[in-house]
Protein backbone atom coordinates (compact mmCIF):
# COMPACT_ATOMS: atom_id res chain seq x y z
CA UNK A 1 0.00 0.00 0.00
CA UNK A 2 1.12 3.24 -0.46
CA UNK A 3 0.67 6.51 1.64
CA UNK A 4 0.92 9.62 -0.15
CA UNK A 5 0.71 13.07 1.94
CA UNK A 6 0.01 16.57 1.19
CA UNK A 7 1.97 19.28 3.57
CA UNK A 8 0.34 22.70 4.13
CA UNK A 9 2.13 26.05 5.63
CA UNK A 10 5.45 24.62 5.84
CA UNK A 11 7.52 25.95 8.35
CA UNK A 12 10.33 28.49 7.31
CA UNK A 13 10.73 32.11 7.99
CA UNK A 14 8.39 33.36 10.39
CA UNK A 15 5.55 35.43 9.13
CA UNK A 16 2.57 36.80 10.67
CA UNK A 17 -0.63 35.39 9.48
CA UNK A 18 -2.33 35.41 6.81
CA UNK A 19 0.20 34.86 4.33
CA UNK A 20 0.61 33.42 1.00
CA UNK A 21 3.97 32.03 -0.76
CA UNK A 22 3.60 33.22 -4.27
CA UNK A 23 6.39 31.07 -7.09
CA UNK A 24 5.82 32.14 -10.59
CA UNK A 25 3.15 34.02 -9.97
CA UNK A 26 0.89 31.13 -8.80
CA UNK A 27 -0.02 30.07 -5.07
CA UNK A 28 2.99 27.90 -3.89
CA UNK A 29 2.05 27.83 0.08
CA UNK A 30 -0.16 29.49 2.41
CA UNK A 31 -0.84 30.25 6.51
CA UNK A 32 -3.53 27.33 7.74
CA UNK A 33 -6.25 29.95 7.98
CA UNK A 34 -6.16 30.80 4.00
CA UNK A 35 -6.62 27.33 3.63
CA UNK A 36 -9.61 27.19 6.06
CA UNK A 37 -10.59 29.96 3.86
CA UNK A 38 -10.52 28.20 0.62
CA UNK A 39 -7.47 29.10 -1.20
CA UNK A 40 -5.07 26.28 -3.39
CA UNK A 41 -1.76 25.48 -4.85
CA UNK A 42 -1.86 27.44 -7.98
CA UNK A 43 -4.19 29.80 -7.64
CA UNK A 44 -3.30 33.09 -9.82
CA UNK A 45 -2.05 36.03 -8.30
CA UNK A 46 -4.20 38.20 -9.45
CA UNK A 47 -6.98 36.66 -7.82
CA UNK A 48 -5.72 36.55 -4.15
CA UNK A 49 -6.12 40.95 -4.07
CA UNK A 50 -9.31 40.16 -4.20
CA UNK A 51 -10.24 37.16 -2.33
CA UNK A 52 -8.04 37.83 0.47
CA UNK A 53 -7.29 41.46 1.03
CA UNK A 54 -6.01 40.67 4.37
CA UNK A 55 -2.99 38.00 2.95
CA UNK A 56 0.80 39.44 3.10
CA UNK A 57 2.48 37.62 -0.07
CA UNK A 58 6.21 36.43 0.40
CA UNK A 59 8.09 34.00 -1.94
CA UNK A 60 9.66 31.04 -0.93
CA UNK A 61 13.58 30.80 -2.91
CA UNK A 62 14.19 26.88 -4.26
CA UNK A 63 16.93 26.59 -2.08
CA UNK A 64 14.57 26.14 0.94
CA UNK A 65 12.76 23.78 -0.92
CA UNK A 66 16.17 21.63 -0.85
CA UNK A 67 16.51 21.71 2.65
CA UNK A 68 13.05 20.60 3.50
CA UNK A 69 13.01 18.05 0.95
CA UNK A 70 16.19 16.63 2.81
CA UNK A 71 14.48 17.06 5.98
CA UNK A 72 11.69 15.11 5.16
CA UNK A 73 13.91 12.06 3.71
CA UNK A 74 15.27 12.05 6.99
CA UNK A 75 12.33 11.47 8.90
CA UNK A 76 11.47 8.90 6.08
CA UNK A 77 14.54 7.23 5.43
CA UNK A 78 14.04 4.77 8.11
CA UNK A 79 10.52 3.71 7.83
CA UNK A 80 8.20 2.47 4.65
CA UNK A 81 10.03 0.23 2.00
CA UNK A 82 9.97 2.94 -0.52
CA UNK A 83 9.28 7.01 -0.91
CA UNK A 84 9.23 9.65 -3.07
CA UNK A 85 9.90 13.29 -2.67
CA UNK A 86 10.09 15.95 -5.12
CA UNK A 87 8.43 18.56 -3.94
CA UNK A 88 8.28 19.95 0.39
CA UNK A 89 4.66 19.91 0.06
CA UNK A 90 3.90 16.30 -1.10
CA UNK A 91 5.29 12.82 -1.28
CA UNK A 92 4.26 9.36 -0.21
CA UNK A 93 5.64 5.99 1.17
CA UNK A 94 5.45 2.66 0.77
CA UNK A 95 3.64 0.47 3.92
CA UNK A 96 3.73 -3.21 3.84
CA UNK A 97 0.90 -3.67 6.45
CA UNK A 98 -0.52 -0.17 7.09
CA UNK A 99 -2.52 0.44 10.24
CA UNK A 100 -3.98 3.65 11.86
CA UNK A 101 -0.81 4.06 14.05
CA UNK A 102 1.30 4.80 10.78
CA UNK A 103 -0.57 7.66 10.25
CA UNK A 104 -0.63 8.92 13.79
CA UNK A 105 2.97 8.73 13.87
CA UNK A 106 3.53 10.57 10.61
CA UNK A 107 0.87 13.41 11.77
CA UNK A 108 3.95 13.52 15.44
CA UNK A 109 6.71 13.32 13.32
CA UNK A 110 5.79 15.84 10.65
CA UNK A 111 3.42 18.63 12.65
CA UNK A 112 3.94 21.05 13.69
CA UNK A 113 7.86 20.46 13.28
CA UNK A 114 8.15 20.65 9.20
CA UNK A 115 4.51 22.23 8.91
CA UNK A 116 1.27 23.16 10.27
CA UNK A 117 -1.52 20.93 8.54
CA UNK A 118 -0.94 17.09 7.11
CA UNK A 119 -3.43 15.24 4.64
CA UNK A 120 -3.42 11.94 2.57
CA UNK A 121 -4.70 9.38 0.75
CA UNK A 122 -4.13 5.73 1.24
CA UNK A 123 -4.29 2.91 -1.85
CA UNK A 124 -3.01 0.30 -3.74
CA UNK A 125 -0.96 3.14 -6.30
CA UNK A 126 0.59 6.09 -5.02
CA UNK A 127 -0.98 8.09 -8.36
CA UNK A 128 -4.43 7.38 -6.78
CA UNK A 129 -3.35 7.43 -3.24
CA UNK A 130 -3.06 11.08 -4.13
CA UNK A 131 -6.49 11.48 -6.09
CA UNK A 132 -7.91 9.83 -2.75
CA UNK A 133 -6.18 12.09 -0.29
CA UNK A 134 -8.00 15.28 -2.33
CA UNK A 135 -11.10 13.44 -2.86
CA UNK A 136 -11.63 11.06 -0.56
CA UNK A 137 -14.09 12.84 1.47
CA UNK A 138 -16.58 13.64 -1.49
CA UNK A 139 -15.62 9.12 -2.45
CA UNK A 140 -17.38 8.78 0.91
CA UNK A 141 -13.98 6.54 1.56
CA UNK A 142 -12.87 5.86 5.58
CA UNK A 143 -11.00 8.16 7.26
CA UNK A 144 -7.89 7.65 9.61
CA UNK A 145 -7.86 10.83 12.05
CA UNK A 146 -4.90 12.20 14.19
CA UNK A 147 -5.45 15.10 15.92
CA UNK A 148 -7.51 16.54 13.23
CA UNK A 149 -5.46 15.67 10.33
CA UNK A 150 -7.62 12.90 8.32
CA UNK A 151 -6.00 9.87 5.90
CA UNK A 152 -8.33 8.80 3.56
CA UNK A 153 -8.43 5.04 2.72
CA UNK A 154 -9.07 3.47 -0.43
CA UNK A 155 -9.79 -0.21 0.67
CA UNK A 156 -8.90 -2.80 -2.80
CA UNK A 157 -12.78 -3.28 -3.23
CA UNK A 158 -13.19 0.54 -3.72
CA UNK A 159 -10.19 1.05 -6.00
CA UNK A 160 -11.98 0.60 -9.66
CA UNK A 161 -14.60 3.09 -8.80
CA UNK A 162 -11.77 5.80 -6.82
CA UNK A 163 -10.02 4.69 -10.30
CA UNK A 164 -13.18 5.95 -12.38
CA UNK A 165 -13.30 9.16 -10.71
CA UNK A 166 -9.55 10.22 -11.24
CA UNK A 167 -9.80 13.44 -13.69
CA UNK A 168 -8.12 12.73 -17.03
CA UNK A 169 -5.93 15.76 -16.43
CA UNK A 170 -4.55 14.13 -13.81
CA UNK A 171 -3.40 11.20 -15.19
CA UNK A 172 -0.02 10.70 -16.68
CA UNK A 173 -0.89 9.82 -20.82
CA UNK A 174 0.86 11.16 -23.53
CA UNK A 175 -0.85 14.84 -24.58
CA UNK A 176 -2.55 13.68 -27.95
CA UNK A 177 -4.62 10.80 -26.35
CA UNK A 178 -5.84 13.36 -23.47
CA UNK A 179 -6.56 15.38 -26.26
CA UNK A 180 -8.68 13.52 -28.02
CA UNK A 181 -10.34 12.34 -25.37
CA UNK A 182 -11.21 16.05 -24.58
CA UNK A 183 -12.59 16.63 -27.92
CA UNK A 184 -14.52 13.29 -27.39
CA UNK A 185 -15.86 15.44 -24.19
CA UNK A 186 -14.71 12.57 -21.53
CA UNK A 187 -13.92 13.86 -18.02
CA UNK A 188 -12.98 11.22 -15.90
CA UNK A 189 -10.65 8.19 -16.50
CA UNK A 190 -14.16 5.63 -15.69
CA UNK A 191 -15.20 7.12 -19.33
CA UNK A 192 -12.08 5.73 -21.39
CA UNK A 193 -12.44 1.90 -21.68
CA UNK A 194 -9.23 0.30 -20.08
CA UNK A 195 -7.67 3.42 -19.23
CA UNK A 196 -7.87 2.27 -15.04
CA UNK A 197 -6.11 -1.00 -15.75
CA UNK A 198 -3.42 0.74 -17.97
CA UNK A 199 -2.53 3.56 -15.27
CA UNK A 200 -2.26 0.25 -11.93
CA UNK A 201 0.55 -1.22 -14.21
CA UNK A 202 2.31 2.11 -14.18
CA UNK A 203 5.58 1.28 -12.74
CA UNK A 204 6.44 2.77 -9.42
CA UNK A 205 9.66 4.48 -8.92
CA UNK A 206 11.45 5.26 -5.43
CA UNK A 207 13.86 5.71 -3.30
CA UNK A 208 14.70 2.12 -1.14
CA UNK A 209 15.22 2.89 1.97
CA UNK A 210 18.12 2.30 3.67
CA UNK A 211 18.24 -1.34 4.72
CA UNK A 212 18.80 -2.16 8.50
CA UNK A 213 21.51 -4.40 8.17
CA UNK A 214 23.76 -6.06 10.17
CA UNK A 215 27.31 -7.70 8.75
CA UNK A 216 30.18 -9.88 10.04
CA UNK A 217 33.09 -11.11 8.60
CA UNK A 218 36.05 -13.61 9.51
CA UNK A 219 39.68 -14.29 9.04
CA UNK A 220 39.07 -17.83 7.48
CA UNK A 221 36.25 -19.85 6.48
CA UNK A 222 34.27 -20.76 9.60
CA UNK A 223 33.70 -24.39 10.75
CA UNK A 224 32.70 -24.52 13.81
CA UNK A 225 30.75 -21.18 15.56
CA UNK A 226 28.20 -20.68 13.01
CA UNK A 227 25.21 -20.38 15.06
CA UNK A 228 26.63 -18.70 17.62
CA UNK A 229 27.30 -16.05 15.34
CA UNK A 230 24.36 -15.84 13.31
CA UNK A 231 22.17 -15.49 17.39
CA UNK A 232 24.76 -12.25 17.70
CA UNK A 233 24.01 -11.23 14.40
CA UNK A 234 19.89 -11.25 15.07
CA UNK A 235 20.36 -9.84 18.57
CA UNK A 236 22.09 -7.00 17.22
CA UNK A 237 19.73 -6.56 14.41
CA UNK A 238 16.71 -6.70 16.86
CA UNK A 239 18.55 -3.65 18.68
CA UNK A 240 18.81 -2.20 15.83
CA UNK A 241 15.07 -2.33 14.80
CA UNK A 242 13.87 -1.19 18.16
CA UNK A 243 16.14 1.67 18.51
CA UNK A 244 14.10 2.79 15.30
CA UNK A 245 10.88 2.03 16.62
CA UNK A 246 10.77 -1.05 13.17
CA UNK A 247 9.33 -4.08 12.75
CA UNK A 248 10.54 -6.55 10.09
CA UNK A 249 8.33 -8.78 8.53
CA UNK A 250 10.70 -10.69 6.44
CA UNK A 251 14.46 -11.65 6.74
CA UNK A 252 17.44 -11.90 3.93
CA UNK A 253 20.65 -14.01 4.58
CA UNK A 254 23.74 -13.68 2.34
CA UNK A 255 25.82 -16.38 3.23
CA UNK A 256 29.48 -15.57 1.48
CA UNK A 257 31.99 -18.87 0.60
CA UNK A 258 35.67 -18.49 0.38
CA UNK A 259 35.68 -18.84 -3.11
CA UNK A 260 32.41 -19.94 -5.43
CA UNK A 261 28.93 -18.04 -5.60
CA UNK A 262 27.56 -16.21 -2.39
CA UNK A 263 23.97 -18.12 -1.25
CA UNK A 264 21.38 -15.44 -0.79
CA UNK A 265 18.02 -16.76 1.12
CA UNK A 266 15.03 -14.73 1.80
CA UNK A 267 11.61 -15.36 3.44
CA UNK A 268 8.49 -13.15 4.91
CA UNK A 269 6.50 -13.40 7.48
CA UNK A 270 2.80 -12.10 7.95
CA UNK A 271 3.55 -10.65 11.43
CA UNK A 272 6.50 -7.86 12.22
CA UNK A 273 8.78 -8.59 14.86
CA UNK A 274 12.01 -6.54 16.40
CA UNK A 275 12.35 -9.69 19.10
CA UNK A 276 16.00 -11.28 19.54
CA UNK A 277 14.23 -14.73 19.29
CA UNK A 278 11.63 -14.47 17.35
CA UNK A 279 14.52 -13.14 15.00
CA UNK A 280 17.07 -15.68 15.75
CA UNK A 281 13.75 -18.88 15.18
CA UNK A 282 12.87 -16.82 11.92
CA UNK A 283 16.53 -16.85 10.84
CA UNK A 284 16.80 -20.76 11.50
CA UNK A 285 14.31 -21.60 8.76
CA UNK A 286 16.53 -20.14 6.47
CA UNK A 287 19.27 -22.26 7.44
CA UNK A 288 17.49 -25.71 6.21
CA UNK A 289 18.77 -27.28 3.94
CA UNK A 290 22.24 -26.68 6.04
CA UNK A 291 24.34 -24.62 3.19
CA UNK A 292 27.45 -27.30 2.17
CA UNK A 293 30.14 -24.50 2.59
CA UNK A 294 31.40 -22.74 5.43
CA UNK A 295 31.21 -19.12 5.26
CA UNK A 296 33.95 -16.26 5.41
CA UNK A 297 31.11 -13.94 5.83
CA UNK A 298 27.94 -13.31 6.87
CA UNK A 299 25.08 -10.63 6.34
CA UNK A 300 21.55 -10.64 7.72
CA UNK A 301 19.48 -7.83 6.54
CA UNK A 302 15.88 -6.45 7.59
CA UNK A 303 13.45 -6.80 5.00
CA UNK A 304 9.51 -5.04 4.58
CA UNK A 305 10.38 -2.99 8.01
CA UNK A 306 7.37 -1.20 9.30
CA UNK A 307 5.89 0.41 12.44
CA UNK A 308 6.48 -1.69 15.44
CA UNK A 309 2.73 -2.76 16.86
CA UNK A 310 2.95 -2.76 21.06
CA UNK A 311 0.17 -5.11 21.32
CA UNK A 312 1.18 -7.73 18.56
CA UNK A 313 1.41 -10.90 20.44
CA UNK A 314 4.81 -12.37 21.91
CA UNK A 315 4.72 -15.88 21.36
CA UNK A 316 7.53 -16.35 23.77
CA UNK A 317 6.51 -14.96 26.87
CA UNK A 318 4.86 -16.72 29.83
CA UNK A 319 1.76 -14.44 30.56
CA UNK A 320 0.23 -14.25 27.94
CA UNK A 321 -2.96 -12.20 28.66
CA UNK A 322 -6.08 -11.71 26.21
CA UNK A 323 -10.14 -10.01 26.86
CA UNK A 324 -12.70 -12.85 27.55
CA UNK A 325 -16.30 -12.06 26.32
CA UNK A 326 -17.05 -11.04 29.11
CA UNK A 327 -14.71 -8.89 29.82
CA UNK A 328 -12.34 -11.05 32.78
CA UNK A 329 -8.74 -11.62 31.41
CA UNK A 330 -7.25 -14.88 31.62
CA UNK A 331 -4.07 -16.53 30.13
CA UNK A 332 -3.89 -17.94 26.65
CA UNK A 333 -4.09 -21.54 26.64
CA UNK A 334 -0.88 -23.64 25.65
CA UNK A 335 -1.89 -25.52 23.18
CA UNK A 336 -2.22 -21.90 21.63
CA UNK A 337 0.76 -21.06 22.35
CA UNK A 338 2.17 -24.53 20.87
CA UNK A 339 0.00 -23.62 17.54
CA UNK A 340 1.96 -20.14 17.65
CA UNK A 341 5.61 -22.20 17.38
CA UNK A 342 3.92 -24.03 14.14
CA UNK A 343 5.82 -23.36 10.94
CA UNK A 344 4.60 -24.94 7.62
CA UNK A 345 7.83 -24.59 5.62
CA UNK A 346 9.56 -26.14 8.55
CA UNK A 347 7.69 -28.72 9.14
CA UNK A 348 6.21 -29.64 5.79
CA UNK A 349 6.21 -33.27 5.90
CA UNK A 350 2.66 -34.95 6.67
CA UNK A 351 2.06 -36.30 10.20
CA UNK A 352 2.27 -39.72 8.95
CA UNK A 353 5.86 -39.37 7.93
CA UNK A 354 6.44 -38.34 11.74
CA UNK A 355 5.39 -41.92 13.16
Amino acid sequence: MFLSFELRALQGRTVPAPFAVIRDQAVFDASSDLWEAGIDWGLPVREIAWRFPDASLITREPVEDTVLIRQLEDCLALWGSRFSISDPRYGWVEIPVPVPEDWVYLRQTLVPHRAQYIGGGLALHPLLARWVARAGAALKLPRWDADGCGLFVCPPEETTRAWASLPLKAAPVPEPERRRWRQLGFQRVGEVEGLAARLMRLPVSGRILRPVRVEKAFSEALDTGVMAALEEMASHLGRALRERGLDAFGLKLIWIPESGERLERERRWPDGSSDDRILTARLLTLLQPWPSFPPTALALEARETGRSQPQQLNWWESRIERTAPAGERHPVSDREVRFSYWDPWRYPRPREALR
